[in-house]
């Protein structure tokens, strides 16, 4: 639950990837800025000495001890040696936003989602890959890659889609037009770590948050999400998700 913890809200980000060009990995930095993040952001690109008025470190290595969470905004084929490479600097959380981990089922990428399964394992806990990120209102935590909703409110629900676009497809209008506070929004991707179970369990802690919505297609552990949804319940929190014998809840 710790490194969860520090995944929603670190105190300190470095964005591997980031360029000045536009891109995802400059998309997180401004949306970061854009969020109110307080913490310090740094980038991590070998060609440049800042991007968008951030420091710009040429490795990992060479980063700060402080860093709390890497974002992963590198191609598929180094992701992996990325996020190595932060296991070793001791950071323990990281958001992957690079598909090509086996989407297909089949081809290199499966050897990829294998090694960063065993990444997850030895304790970096991950967000993705193939996601967007996440956003945490009250946090100013927005380590997202797309456009983000204007202006982003604080409110009592939190949201985890496995796909990034039918999630934003539900925050925007929600947050833009019908002037809902969010307190949480997570793009999860492919749940090769953190899965939505895993968030859920952390939403429905929250005293903050009194609604909890899920955008599925898979689920990593049913069981979990059943027990999970009931401890919501028993808190007085109302889940969009239903489970076997958990009093009626409404679904999305």
């Amino acid at each position: 639950m710790e490194a969860i913890a520090t995944l929603l809200a670190p105190k300190s980000i470095a964005v591997v990837g980031a360029s000045q060009r536009r891109g995802r990995g400059t998309n997180v930095i401004a949306n970061l800025k854009t969020g109110g993040f307080q913490g310090a952001i740094f980038a991590v690109n070998p060609r440049y000495d800042e991007v968008l008025g951030c420091k710009c470190y040429p490795a990992i290595a060479d980063l700060p001890k402080t860093v709390d969470c890497v974002v992963v905004a590198t191609a598929a084929d180094t992701a992996c040696d990325v996020l190595d490479q932060a296991y070793a600097h001791g950071i323990r959380a990281a958001i992957v936003l690079s598909a090509g981990f086996g989407e297909g089922g089949h081809g290199p990428g499966l050897e990829r989602a294998r090694r960063l399964g065993l990444l997850a394992k030895r304790g970096i806990c991950i967000c993705g890959p193939n996601c967007m990120g996440l956003i945490n209102v009250k946090a100013g935590t927005a380590a997202y890659s797309t456009g983000l909703p204007k202006p982003l409110r604080h409110g009592p629900v939190a949201l985890v889609s496995q796909s990034g676009g039918l999630g934003m497809t539900a925050l925007n209008p929600l947050m833009m037009d019908r002037e809902l506070g969010f307190a949480y929004f997570v793009s999860c991707g492919n749940q090769l770590g953190a899965t939505i179970e895993d968030f859920v369990e952390v939403f429905a802690q929250d005293s903050e948050v009194s609604v909890i919505a899920i955008v599925v297609e898979s689920l990593k552990n049913p069981h979990k999400l059943a027990e999970v949804s009931r401890a919501a319940w028993r808190r007085g929190n109302r889940s969009s998700c239903s489970s076997p014998g958990s009093p009626p809840l409404a679904r999305s």
